[in-house]
């Protein structure tokens, strides 16, 4: 009696990810493949975001896709890819993320940001977007900000604590506020 229940308890993590990925599906997320979802949010907009083979979204981890619900996936995840713990992917119009990346705890990567109009109050100013590309095998340490309009090359690693305001070479290697 005492193994099975044991057992039972190995196992829960692993139907509640998969529960996770049942309700997201039934909702409009659409997986490529296998999913290992931890307590994660993803508030609207589910059809705009597709995640790749092999995902695995940690405890924590948002997914935002801004404005109006569309067909065509705003926010993309490629395979193999692990986004660590309390991490946010704000997509206000197209964000994605290749393949084979790692994404380090408390970091935030969006597409948006408010207008800076100086004769209108920021509340009253739309959004903006321009697009992020992360390419493959990219490492984002951890506490790092990737901002609007940034591409990341394939095999780039980003510094812990890094703000990546402009475009990254592949196979580079920065960091630092902004990083270089």
């Amino acid at each position: 009696m005492q193994r099975s229940f044991q057992q039972g308890a190995k196992n829960a993590p692993c139907v509640a990810s998969r529960l996770r990925k049942l309700w997201f599906g039934l909702l409009g997320v659409h997986f490529e493949g296998s999913a290992w979802l931890r307590k994660l949010d993803i508030p609207r907009a589910w059809n705009a975001i597709t995640l790749g083979d092999n995902i695995m979204l940690d405890r924590g981890v948002t997914l935002i896709v801004t404005q109006s619900a569309t067909t065509q996936p705003r926010l993309t995840l490629g395979s193999n890819v692990y986004v660590n713990r309390n991490t946010v992917i704000d997509a206000h119009g197209s964000l994605s993320i290749g393949n084979e990346c790692m994404i380090g705890p408390n970091c935030y990567i969006t597409d948006g940001n408010h207008g800076m109009n100086p004769n209108a109050s920021i509340g009253s100013q739309p959004m903006t977007n321009r697009p992020v590309t992360i390419g493959n095998d990219v490492w984002i340490g951890a506490n790092s900000v990737v901002l609007p309009g940034v591409t990341i090359g394939d095999g780039a690693v980003i510094g812990a604590g890094s703000v990546v305001t402009k475009d990254v070479p592949a196979g580079a290697v920065v960091a630092g506020v902004p990083a270089a």
